[in-house]
């Protein structure tokens, strides 16, 4: 097997973080609330911040080949108001459907959980999922996330709506 190395994304990644965002939004179009065609025209994405000012409070880590090429993200945004600081979200956990079942969306997660929690002022991890996202919503209850709602109609693409579903974790 080949030897996958992690690490936190710097800016000197953010155009393969892009190359593997916009690949997400075509393999899994219904987990995301982005469309690939209005990914293609954006200035900026929702980790843009993350990647290319690195700090405690908002960054991202990748998976990456022996090769150095990323094949899987995992984001996590803290939320700045005065009154929600102590919470951040996880956000676009995505791995390249070539490496599914290696256990890489798994430890792009548990780094960044790791990470916020080490964060003195990080007390809860909250994030969402498409409902019919089972192998997600599995690996989420699997590392103590525990569902706190849904959602019906949340996304509608066409004629089809997604239903959302939404984890928090306690520190």
């Amino acid at each position: 097997m080949e030897e996958i190395l992690f690490r936190q994304l710097n800016p000197a990644d953010y155009q393969d973080y892009i190359r593997v965002w916009l690949d997400c939004l075509k393999q899994c179009p219904n987990n995301f609330g982005d469309t690939y065609e209005e990914a293609l025209i954006k200035e900026s994405f929702k980790l843009t911040g993350a990647i290319q000012t690195t700090d405690h409070y908002n960054f991202a880590f990748g998976a990456f080949t022996e090769n150095n090429k990323l094949i899987g993200i995992c984001g996590f945004i803290t939320d700045m108001r005065m009154k929600a600081r102590h919470r951040g979200e996880i956000v676009q956990l995505f791995v390249d459907s070539k490496f599914n079942g290696k256990g890489i969306g798994k430890k792009l997660l548990r780094l960044s959980i790791d990470k916020a929690f080490a964060n003195q002022q990080t007390e809860q991890i909250i994030l969402s999922v498409a409902s019919a996202n089972e192998n997600a919503i599995g690996l989420y209850k699997q590392l103590g996330f525990a569902e706190y709602g849904r959602l019906e109609n949340f996304f509608k693409s066409g004629k089809e709506y997604i239903t959302q579903s939404f984890f928090y974790l306690m520190k």
